[in-house]
């Protein structure tokens, strides 16, 4: 049984032992899906491969607004067909480790959701780990209590639910 966890866990020790952060020059490209597994945190991950229109993706390195290079995710459906407006919620910053975006959401009967997701360079492409954790809290009837601040102020404290790694291959 894998535990995504310790993947990770052994991904970003790998990280931070003299393996550099990639450029985001290295990560620019359009990608193919090859794998895809997802799961319960403490389960194993199962195949769920992408469908036909979902198997590829183009990164590319741009200015985020502020002076700040981002990892722009474009959606493509096929190898030479991708769009030109970036899908900022599938985009890429740096952190303090690599590359990586976080969101947070708040949905009715007070649903607080976290959602982290990081980039890592391959030898032959990229891997995407994406880990959602949520809970509800009936204890906060306001918007004004329950919102994405809160969601995002919970962050990876709230219960893991689940994680998706997807593997890609450079074109």
């Amino acid at each position: 049984m894998r535990h995504p966890t310790t993947l990770l866990a052994a991904v970003l020790a790998l990280a931070g032992c003299g393996e550099a952060v990639p450029e985001a020059s290295e990560l620019e490209g359009i990608y193919e899906i090859v794998e895809r597994e997802e799961g319960p945190c403490e389960g194993p991950l199962e195949s769920d491969p992408p469908s036909p229109g979902n198997r590829y993706f183009e990164l590319g390195a741009e200015d985020d607004g502020s002076g700040e290079l981002r990892i722009a995710f474009y959606e493509c459906t096929g190898p030479d067909d991708c769009t030109t407006d970036a899908d900022l919620r599938r985009s890429f910053g740096r952190t303090g480790g690599g590359w990586g975006a976080t969101f947070a959401t708040a949905s009715t009967g007070c649903v607080l959701r976290f959602t982290r997701r990081e980039l890592f360079l391959t030898e032959d492409g990229v891997e995407i780990i994406q880990t959602t954790y949520r809970e509800r809290d009936e204890s906060l009837t306001t918007d004004a209590e329950c919102n994405d601040l809160e969601a995002n102020r919970r962050g990876d404290r709230m219960p893991c639910v689940s994680v998706v790694e997807t593997r890609a291959q450079r074109l």
